[in-house]
C-alpha cells in the first residue's frame, strides 16, 4: 500500500444537494442530483417514478383535484367533466354529472361536513352534497337511507347519483330520499357514495381561482376583473350549521387589496393571501363589522399562481418572485408574529435566479407529499417546466425531477396528480415513469487535499444496497472535467443476494414504501474498484441508475489516494 496514504469519505451520504458550488462541499453533500431520495440518518438512493392510475378519457389536461377527507374520494376536473374515485388506485371512475367550461382550472374546496364546492372564473359555482347509502339497494329499491344527519343536505326532489348511475327521487322524509327510480339492476352494496349538484341561490357571482376556510367562513379570491378583491362568506350559525355557504348579505364581506392576488392558504389560526410581490396575513374578522383583520408581512415576495401556495404540516410555504420561502412564526412580546425563513431555500438558489420571468410561471407549483415529507417544486427556466425536490425532515433538496402535472392532492397517505393528457398518476416505487426507464444519477462535489496539490487515486471502495439485476455505472471526473477518467458500469456481482431486505424495512429506502412481506427486496453490497494512474487536482464521484425497476442505495464511500508533486494550478 502506498505510503502517505489520504483518504476522502463520507459515512453518511444525506446531506443533500446543494447547487451554490461544486467546490468546499461537505462529505456527502451532493453537487447534483436527478430523480433521487435520501433516508434520514442512511444514504441516497434512486428516488420513484411513477405510474399510471386512471385515465379520465378527456385527452386535455387534469387542472383540478382534492383529496376528500370527509366521504373519502379523488375528485378531479379534466376537460369538461368533473369525476370522483374513491379508490384511484383501481383506475375506476365515476362522473359527478357535473360540467365545467374546458380551458377554465377548476378548484375544490370541501366543507366541514364533507360537501365539495367546484368553482372557477367563468362557470356558475356548484355545491356538491355528498352521503352515504346505509341499507343496500337492489332494483326494486325505492328508496334511499342516508341517515338523519346527511338528509336535508339534499334538495326536495331531483337526480341524485351513485357510483355512475342516475336516480331520479321525489319527495323525502326524516332519513330518505323517496319514490326512486333508475337503479340498475346490479344495485348498490352499503356505504356508496351519494352525490347531488346544485347551484345555491346565494351563489351567484363567487367566482374565482382560490379559497379557503377561516373562522367558519369561506373565503374566495381571483374574481375576473376583481383580482384585486378578496370575499368571505356569511359566517355559519353554530346551532345550526348551514349546508353551503351564504354568499348574499347576511354578514358576506370583501377587501379590496392594492394588487391582484395570486393565491391564498388558511393556516394555523390564521390565513395567509398573496400578490406577485405580496404576502399578507388574515387573523380573522372584526367582531364588530366583521371586515377582515389583515396587516402585511412582505412587500417584495409573493406567489406566482395559486398553485404557488402549500401547507407543509401547518407551517404554509410559498414559491414566486424566484424565491421559494416558508413563512415561520416568531414569538415577540406581544403574541407569534409571522416572518419570512430567507435562508430556506439557500442551495437552490441558483436555480431559482436562473428562473424564468413571472408572466411564464402560469404552471409553476408547489406540492407536499406529507407521509414522504417532500416538498415538489416546480417552475419554467428556458421555457422548460423542470421540478426539483425537497427532503423537509433534512432540508436537502434531491435534485430534479421528471413530475410535469396541473394539479396535484393527497388522499390516503399518497401523492397524485394529473397530467395534460386527462391521466391521473400517483408515485411509484417501480422507479419508472409509466413504464420508461428513470434516469437516476447523483455526483459528489469537487474534493481535493489542498490547492494547486496534486493527488493520484489509489481506490475506491463504497457500500448499501440494490435490487437483484442492478446494473449502475461508476464515473470519475478529474480537475472539474466533463469527461470522465473512469466510466464503468458494475453489476449486483458485489451483492449478498442470501440476505434480501424489504424496501422500507431497515433503513433500506423510504420507511413508507412497505417493508413488508410482498415488497420488494434489495440485498447489501460492498464494490472495491482500483483507480491507479489518474491524477489531478481535485476529483468527483458520480453514480448512474438507467434500468427500469433497479434500486441502488449508497450509504457510505471511502476514496483513497495519495499526493504527488505540485502542479503549480491554484484555485481562484
Amino acid at each position: 500500500m502506498p505510503k502517505n496514504l489520504i483518504e476522502f469519505s463520507a459515512l453518511k451520504m444525506d446531506l443533500g444537494v446543494n447547487l451554490q458550488s461544486s467546490l468546499n462541499l461537505g462529505a456527502g453533500e451532493l453537487s447534483e442530483a436527478r430523480s433521487v431520495r435520501f433516508e434520514r440518518g442512511g444514504g441516497v438512493f434512486t428516488g420513484p417514478g411513477y405510474r399510471e392510475v386512471a385515465d379520465t378519457g378527456t385527452a386535455t389536461s387534469v387542472d383540478g383535484m382534492l383529496g376528500a377527507t370527509i366521504f373519502k374520494a379523488l375528485w378531479s376536473k379534466s376537460g369538461t367533466k368533473i369525476y370522483y374515485m374513491p379508490d384511484p388506485d383501481t383506475g375506476t371512475k365515476y362522473d359527478s354529472g357535473l360540467t365545467a367550461t374546458t380551458a377554465t382550472k377548476t378548484w375544490f374546496q370541501q366543507q366541514g361536513n364533507g360537501d365539495v364546492h367546484v368553482f372557477n372564473q367563468q362557470d356558475t359555482p356548484t355545491r356538491i352534497a355528498i352521503a352515504r347509502n346505509t341499507v343496500a339497494l337492489t332494483s326494486a329499491s325505492t328508496e334511499i337511507t342516508v341517515g338523519a344527519d346527511y338528509i336535508d343536505k339534499f334538495a326536495a326532489s331531483g337526480n341524485v347519483r351513485i357510483n355512475d348511475d342516475v336516480i331520479a327521487y321525489g319527495a323525502k322524509n326524516a332519513t330518505q330520499l323517496t319514490s326512486v327510480t333508475g337503479i340498475q339492476p346490479a344495485g348498490h352494496a352499503v356505504n356508496q357514495m351519494v352525490i347531488q349538484t346544485t347551484n345555491p341561490s346565494t351563489w351567484t357571482e363567487e367566482k374565482g381561482t382560490f379559497s379557503f376556510e377561516l373562522d367558519s367562513r369561506m373565503v374566495i379570491g381571483g374574481q375576473i376583473n376583481k383580482e384585486n378583491v378578496l370575499k368571505a362568506s356569511a359566517p355559519e350559525d353554530l346551532n345550526n350549521p348551514a349546508f353551503f355557504y351564504d354568499f348574499d348579505a347576511n354578514g358576506t364581506v370583501a377587501r379590496v387589496f392594492p394588487h391582484s392576488l395570486t393565491g391564498g392558504i388558511a393556516g394555523l389560526g390564521r390565513a395567509f393571501v398573496f400578490g406577485e410581490r405580496e404576502c399578507q396575513q388574515i387573523l380573522g374578522f372584526d367582531t364588530t363589522t366583521g371586515s377582515f383583520l389583515t396587516s402585511q408581512i412582505s412587500n417584495q415576495h409573493g406567489a406566482y399562481n395559486p398553485r404557488c401556495v402549500v401547507d407543509m404540516d401547518g407551517i404554509v410555504c410559498f414559491l414566486g418572485n424566484k424565491r421559494l420561502m416558508p413563512i415561520v412564526l416568531k414569538l415577540s412580546a406581544d403574541a407569534s408574529v409571522p416572518s419570512l425563513d430567507e435562508k430556506f431555500d439557500h442551495r437552490l438558489r441558483p436555480w431559482l435566479d436562473d428562473l424564468d420571468d413571472i408572466a411564464d410561471q402560469d404552471d409553476a407549483f408547489l406540492s407536499y407529499d406529507s407521509t414522504n415529507k417532500i416538498l415538489k417544486v416546480g417552475a419554467r427556466r428556458g421555457g422548460a417546466l423542470e421540478v426539483r425536490s425537497i427532503d423537509i425532515q433534512l432540508n436537502a433538496p434531491c435534485g430534479i425531477e421528471s413530475r410535469p402535472g396541473w394539479a396535484w392532492a393527497m388522499f390516503d397517505g399518497k401523492m397524485y396528480w394529473g397530467g395534460t393528457t386527462g391521466k391521473i398518476y400517483r408515485d411509484d416505487f417501480g422507479r419508472s415513469n409509466g413504464g420508461i426507464s428513470v434516469y437516476h444519477n447523483w455526483k459528489t462535489g469537487r474534493m481535493s487535499e489542498s490547492k494547486g496539490k496534486n493527488i493520484q487515486l489509489y481506490n475506491l471502495e463504497y457500500s448499501g444496497y440494490m435490487s437483484s439485476a442492478c446494473r449502475h455505472k461508476l464515473r470519475v471526473y478529474i480537475d472539474g472535467s466533463s469527461t470522465a477518467a473512469y466510466d464503468v458500469e458494475h453489476d449486483d456481482s458485489t451483492a449478498n443476494l442470501q440476505t434480501p431486505v424489504a424496501l422500507g424495512g431497515r433503513s433500506v429506502g423510504i420507511s413508507t414504501i412497505g417493508g413488508d412481506v410482498g415488497a420488494p427486496s434489495a440485498f447489501p453490497f460492498t464494490n472495491r474498484i482500483l483507480l491507479r494512474g489518474i491524477t489531478g487536482e481535485d476529483v468527483q464521484l458520480e453514480w448512474e441508475v438507467q434500468k427500469d425497476g433497479a434500486y441502488l442505495q449508497v450509504d457510505t464511500f471511502v476514496l483513497r489516494a495519495y499526493p504527488t508533486r505540485r502542479s503549480g494550478k491554484t484555485f481562484n
